[in-house]
């Protein structure tokens, strides 16, 4: 197999029940100089702003349901989350991720679009 081309399953398979020490370095090796060349070596920073735990739904695997009386609510002003994201920014963050539990209604709907418009400004 070729540096360019795509392993077949078979392939991923075989590396992955390598068990010598020196091939497992090998292939370490290969698939450092692989990302290398595709993604370079930078790190960037990646930020997310949790604006709130308040979510509609009830998903039995989440901690944030809204069954889960156990859990103290919260909810980021406007400005609160404006003035995170824009330190992630002026950071040099890659990017930033807003995030909160799920929510459609109105009011909550007008408080991210008027997050994201003050974001864009």
């Amino acid at each position: 197999m070729s540096r360019t081309e795509r392993p077949t399953t078979n392939q991923i398979v075989e590396m992955l029940s390598i068990t010598d020490s020196d091939a497992v370095n090998e292939l370490f090796k290969q698939a450092y100089e692989i990302k290398k060349q595709n993604v370079g070596t930078t790190v960037y920073f990646r930020g997310i702003v949790e604006l709130s735990n308040i979510c509609r739904k009830n998903c039995y695997y989440c901690g944030i349901r809204s069954g889960n009386q156990n859990v103290e609510r919260f909810k980021l002003s406007q400005e609160e989350v404006i003035q995170s994201a824009l330190w992630a920014y002026e950071q040099h963050y890659g990017s930033v991720v807003l995030q909160s539990g799920e929510r459609d209604d109105e009011e909550f709907v007008c408080y991210i679009e008027n997050i994201i418009k003050e974001l864009k400004r």
